[in-house]
């Protein structure tokens, strides 16, 4: 019955955030469609358009990541993470998110913070600070009381113990967290929230996020006055000039004009996407949607094609069999044929053996052209 209710908590919790921002999807998409009907766009209400368009999908991404997280079987890419651009793109989902009876403040001049860890795991725990500071200065305030606040982000360099981390500070004026509380807050499905709108997981994803980047988290709150969140991740150093020579270096040498791709998708949306995205980047596109005729296909294209495309959950056979089909009839590894996989899913023992291969990358869901173009340059930068 308690695993029950968890499950009701975080589903109820999950459907109200995605149904937000569904809302600011469709509804720009609406107001996008009036405006094409009536001849008045402009390019400056194109562009803030997508704008909403882009923010409302990283924020559904963030929602997914955290899902994601409660899995044990998830990708984990660390990577240089640059905190300064993370924080920067977490407020302006927050600027167009949250009510405008809190204010946002982040003066901030350090532009460059680097750490060693995975982008979109620091960037859903720093949004979810956010809610939490917002939520205490809005729907968790009592009915007599005015709703609204500042909700204040700082950046700064740090010392404890010898060791150098960059602190994050998200502080709120809401209603504070009671002493008896402030040791059950990173427990998991512990909520002072009303449960139709929160699973009890955000704080607990948070420091478990945090603590995987070897960092950790202190709390500062007064019943009244309001709370401050202080994150601390390791700073790491970077050879700045050699990196950025390296990636001019690297983008001068891809040339895909001319080249071709069979794309193996049954989604039409998705088909389509990629069909447009490397017709931009200069492929010459041939499509399959139905995969039970891959085989088939791939005989007749095999000696012109320089990459394929390929979705991992497909109803018929999946991605992994059509390329376990194709390794054991045409030996595309040996061959060096350029394989991209796209997954919805967390790592799973499918990807994980296909990552193995040097002729293939993972490519997860939801992508944008950035990301495909820097997954073929990294396939095709050696040949």
């Amino acid at each position: 019955m308690q695993k029950m209710e968890s499950i009701r908590l975080l589903s109820s919790g999950i459907a109200h955030d995605f149904n937000n921002i569904l809302g600011s999807i469709t509804g720009t998409i609406s107001l996008i469609e009036d405006d094409v009907k009536k001849g008045i766009t402009s390019k400056k209400e194109i562009e803030d358009y997508i704008e909403i368009l882009k923010l409302s999908t990283q924020k559904a991404k963030l929602v997914v990541n955290q899902l994601m997280s409660l899995s044990k079987k998830q990708t984990v890419q660390f990577d240089v993470v640059n905190v300064s651009n993370c924080i920067n793109d977490i407020i302006k989902i927050c600027e167009h998110s949250f009510d405008k009876s809190v204010e946002i403040i982040y003066d901030n001049k350090i532009k460059e913070a680097f750490v060693w860890g995975i982008e979109s795991q620091i960037e859903q725990a720093l949004l979810n600070l956010c809610i939490n500071g917002y939520h205490a200065m809005t729907i968790m305030k009592k009915e007599d009381e005015v709703r609204g606040g500042v909700l204040t982000l700082s950046l700064q360099n740090e010392k404890r113990e010898d060791k150098e981390y960059w602190k994050i500070l998200v502080k709120d004026n809401g209603v504070g967290i009671p002493k008896e509380n402030l040791r059950k807050i990173f427990d998991p499905f512990f909520s002072t929230k009303d449960k139709a709108t929160s699973s009890g997981l955000g704080l607990a994803l948070v420091y478990n996020i945090i603590e995987n980047h070897g960092g950790f988290i202190e709390v500062d709150s007064t019943v009244g006055i309001g709370t401050t969140m202080k994150v601390f991740l390791p700073v790491y150093k970077i050879d700045l000039v050699k990196k950025e020579s390296e990636n001019i270096s690297k983008k001068n040498k891809i040339n895909f004009d001319g080249k071709k791709v069979l794309i193996i998708e049954d989604d039409q949306t998705l088909q389509d996407v990629f069909n447009k995205i490397l017709t931009k980047l200069g492929f010459e596109i041939f499509q399959i949607s139905d995969a039970s005729s891959i085989l088939d296909t791939f005989e007749k294209l095999k000696d012109n094609i320089d990459l394929l495309v390929l979705d991992l959950i497909m109803p018929k056979i999946s991605g992994f069999e059509i390329f376990n089909l194709l390794e054991e009839k045409y030996k595309i590894v040996e061959k060096n044929l350029h394989v991209i996989l796209t997954t919805g899913l967390a790592m799973d023992e499918r990807v994980e053996k296909l990552s193995k291969y040097k002729n293939v990358n993972i490519l997860p869901k939801p992508f944008t052209m950035k990301d495909i173009s820097e997954i073929l340059e990294d396939l095709f930068l050696e040949s």
